[in-house]
């Protein structure tokens, strides 16, 4: 699943025209992300603990990759999937390396651990080191050189990213159909039990 979803992140950004609609999207998702990255923190910062670090980490980004790219895609075709991947730019940037930085710093140093590595050091190499992050930076960079994606990397990605939308619908529904079944078992225990 994840290699689909890389693939249609490579293959969009690689293809992608830069116009005032783009930035004015990757604008709205930066401050989007941002708000909610504010909100989290300055809510929760007076929470104790590992839980100040889990609640405000969890207030940030959006799972646009397994649950928005399909529906985009069905319903707005590939304008709507290509609108959809430019927003979850930011949003990626901030899942991927804000949300770390929130909860490396909010989460507190155990008793007799040794020392963390330097915070910029782990965020820079989150940043490097990522998959998803590595698939946009390598098509960004071939698309502002004007360079097309390579025979083999297009030959191989464009039937990975055309499976992304079954390949998201069908995990999709495996993961509601076991929502359904573990409330279900929960609702028999509880009356089970009385």
């Amino acid at each position: 699943m994840a290699i689909s979803i890389h693939s249609v992140l490579l293959r969009t950004f690689a293809t992608l025209s830069f116009s005032t609609a783009t930035l004015t999207v990757i604008a709205v998702s930066v401050v989007h992300s941002a708000v909610l990255a504010t909100i989290g923190y300055l809510y929760f910062r007076k929470r104790q603990g590992k839980d100040r670090a889990l609640l405000a980490g969890a207030c940030i980004g959006v799972n646009l990759g397994l649950f928005v790219y399909p529906f985009a895609e069905a319903v707005w075709g590939s304008v709507g999937l290509q609108t959809a991947v430019i927003f979850d730019l930011a949003n990626q940037w901030a899942l991927l390396l804000v949300q770390y930085f929130l909860f490396r710093q909010l989460t507190p140093q155990p008793e007799g651990a040794p020392p963390r590595t330097s915070l910029a050091s782990a965020v820079l190499r989150r940043a490097a080191s990522n998959p998803a992050l590595l698939a946009v930076y390598f098509a960004l960079a071939i698309n502002f050189l004007g360079i097309p994606l390579p025979p083999a990397i297009d030959a191989i990605s464009a039937p990975l990213a055309t499976a992304n939308k079954p390949l998201a619908l069908l995990a999709l529904g495996i993961m509601l159909e076991f929502a359904v079944q573990v409330c279900s078992l929960s609702r028999q225990t509880a009356c089970e039990s009385s």
